[in-house]
């Protein structure tokens, strides 16, 4: 008992695979080269304003030299990888107890979803080895698993508190999600699975943390004359992508045959599970960085901002932070203060309105009705970022 997909989709994502692995693509040579290298001269992982921190407006922070841009750079590259790599495990999961239960064994469906499991195996290896490199340089423990499993932690993308152990706290929707995603398809039956539709609600779910992840990797480099940037670094990141790009696919188009396959009662609840998945994250990705400055002091800590500090805490370890100590805890109290942060940078603008775009699109496609009250300021930055 199979659920019968597009032979056209099938054929597509099968061909750009075998065309991606004509010569080898792995990224685990780049992450041993980097490793092998660390942190070279002045050059840049990632742009500026994606740290993420108020670089260019902190005045002890745009006081460090361009080595020490450089190193803070390569921490916020190596933590937010490791942030990713959560999300990558749970589609090691996911992915293959989705393709037993819906597919035949080794066909040509089964193979699309196997095919990027093993790929996610290379790319948690990768970013676990680059995330052992920054701790080295920075002189810091190296507890790889210390992020969240899974795409968003919480609702939509923050921690309650700022202390480490509050990162794995869930609500009891996501606890839900995550067990319908995961052991619930374990269990159940293959003709319970296909007609719950709980493949597609895994794979459209997918869908969002790829859009997340998307745009993300697609401003990391933009051109800046300010900044020359790690090649090791730009290398990997655009091999991660180019992976990323046929598995983005697979989720929206396999996501939404899967979920037109469901049963009716099934289609109902995966749209409201999915309409709150989307809404959690407008509400906490449509906030300028001095808004998540202030809730992080009210106690909620969005995760750019967690991944920040933890980067800035990091490079502060480096030798070459020796001359530069600061209290982190007071720099991010001054950053309130000031009120850093508010305007947005010409690269998060671009970032809103290409996260906009593509959450439409699922918006559209399974006709999600989004709850303007429950999103307040956040729902109007979202429509207006469409029509930007």
């Amino acid at each position: 008992m199979t659920v019968a997909i597009s032979d056209r989709f099938t054929k597509i994502q099968n061909q750009l695979f075998e065309r991606a692995h004509v010569e080898p693509c792995e990224l685990k040579f780049l992450a041993i080269g980097m490793k092998k290298q660390g942190i070279v001269g002045e050059r840049m992982f990632l742009h500026p304003e994606m740290m993420p921190l108020p670089l260019l407006e902190c005045s002890y922070l745009t006081s460090l030299s361009k080595r020490q841009h450089a190193i803070l750079s390569a921490m916020a590259y190596g933590n937010i990888y490791q942030h990713i790599s959560g999300a990558e495990m749970q589609t090691l999961a996911s992915n293959m107890l989705v393709a037993e239960k819906v597919f035949t064994p080794y066909s040509d469906d089964f193979m699309v979803l196997y095919q990027e499991t093993g790929e996610e195996y290379d790319h948690t290896w990768a970013f676990r080895t680059v995330h052992s490199m920054i701790c080295r340089e920075s002189k810091t423990p190296d507890p790889f698993y210390g992020d969240t499993v899974g795409f968003f932690s919480n609702e939509g993308g923050y921690s309650l508190g700022k202390d480490d152990q509050s990162i794995n706290k869930k609500s009891a929707g996501l606890k839900m999600l995550n067990f319908l995603i995961g052991d619930a398809i374990r269990i159940l039956p293959p003709n319970v699975v296909q007609g719950a539709g709980l493949g597609g609600l895994w794979l459209l779910y997918r869908y969002v943390a790829n859009v997340t992840l998307k745009q993300a990797e697609s401003y990391f480099y933009e051109p800046t004359s300010d900044y020359e940037y790690e090649p090791l670094a730009v290398e990997m990141t655009g091999g991660h992508a180019t992976d990323e790009a046929r598995h983005y696919t697979t989720s929206f188009d396999l996501g939404m045959e899967l979920f037109n396959a469901a049963d009716p009662w099934a289609k109902n609840v995966i749209r409201k599970l999915l309409k709150r998945v989307v809404e959690n994250y407008i509400k906490v990705y449509y906030l300028s960085f001095g808004e998540m400055i202030d809730m992080a002091e009210q106690g909620k800590v969005p995760t750019p901002y967690r991944l920040g500090i933890k980067s800035l805490h990091m490079a502060l370890r480096h030798p070459d932070f020796a001359d530069a100590q600061v209290d982190v805890n007071k720099l991010a109290r001054s950053w309130y203060d000031q009120q850093l942060g508010k305007d947005l940078s010409p690269v998060t603008k671009k970032r809103w309105r290409y996260v906009a775009q593509q959450l439409q699109r699922l918006v559209d496609a399974i006709e999600i009705k989004l709850d303007p009250v429950y999103l307040g300021d956040t729902y109007d930055r979202y429509h207006k970022s469409l029509s930007v």
